[in-house]
């Protein structure tokens, strides 16, 4: 798995600089991105899974109950900040290992100790409408409104403006869509004050690599795309070769009844390298620069999930 997300982010002209083992046999690296952000970036590889059910246990008493390599996750978030004054992280995981409950766990860990203060906000940001609910529902099964009340930003505007701004300035956590928060907080009728958004400590952003490095313009023709796959990654291997020793990789890392369908991960490597050029998502940039995160000297804490 850490080859192909090397590729991934090499494709997107991300600079990988080092790799540092540490709590166990998960690596970090820092990855350079354009605006020259320093993310620690988190791999998880020869984790065992059988389906996306076990991104956590669920009790009969709806308890949920996070998994070895979530709470791993989190530890290594937790200590980076207090030892090594990192604030800007990437975490990374295949679809339906829990990413979203990696971030609440991280979110409730920092809240118990301190490090998101008493007059200081969380903020998830999320590019999906329906993610952006999931979100919060599980932040609410989790217990995160121990800490505070959480404040759902709704496309209906179902509450007026003012009583809008007043939940938004007594929450402790708050959930968006970057448009939607944009224009609450620029828009003719403001629902978020702009000092409630300068309160915001830790902001958590989905699929943070498809913001911040967002392919673009014209596509490489698929017969261009599988020459540019073996140019830059075949080591003398066929396309066919490189996509059978993807599927071995894959599966022996997996549980003994793992199959991965060799069409479907030819089809996904031929949309993911089609791209030729990123950029920063248009959608984003304004919100961004609204919550300075794109400033280097930001002492804002960004938890990048992908």
């Amino acid at each position: 798995m850490g080859s192909n997300v090397s590729a991934k982010l090499e494709m997107r002209n991300l600079e990988v600089e080092g790799s540092n083992p540490s709590c166990g046999t998960i690596p970090t690296y820092y990855v350079t991105f354009p605006h020259n952000s320093k993310f620690l970036y988190i791999v998880y590889s020869g984790q065992k899974y059988t389906s996306p059910s076990e991104g956590h246990v669920l009790t009969s008493e709806n308890e949920i109950i996070p998994r070895l390599y979530q709470v791993n996750a989190r530890d290594q978030v937790i200590n980076s900040l207090k030892n090594q004054q990192q604030s800007v992280f990437l975490v990374l995981l295949p679809t339906g290992m829990g990413k979203t409950l990696i971030s609440t766990l991280i979110l409730d860990m920092m809240m118990e100790r301190g490090i998101i203060k008493h007059d200081e906000k969380a903020l998830f940001l999320v590019q999906d409408r329906k993610l952006k609910y999931q979100l919060y529902d599980m932040a609410s099964k989790y217990g995160l409104s121990n800490h505070g009340y959480l404040f759902l930003l709704d496309e209906k505007n179902t509450i007026p403006a003012q009583m809008s701004r007043q939940h938004a300035s007594l929450a402790k956590i708050l959930f968006a869509t970057p448009i939607l928060l944009t224009n609450a907080v620029l828009g003719k009728t403001q629902r978020i004050h702009r000092e409630t958004l300068d309160q915001v400590k830790v902001v958590i952003i989905d699929e943070i690599l498809d913001i911040l490095a967002q392919s673009y313009g014209k596509r490489r023709p698929r017969e261009e795309t599988i020459q540019y796959i073996e140019t830059k990654y075949g080591r003398g291997r066929t396309f066919n070769e490189i996509v059978h020793d993807l599927k071995t990789e894959i599966e022996s890392s997996q549980s003994a009844d793992y199959i991965v369908n060799e069409k479907q991960l030819e089809d996904y490597l031929l949309r993911e390298f089609a791209p030729r050029d990123y950029r920063l998502s248009k959608k984003f940039e304004p919100i961004l620069n609204l919550l300075d995160l794109l400033n280097l000297s930001s002492e804002r804490i960004i938890i990048g999930m992908t």
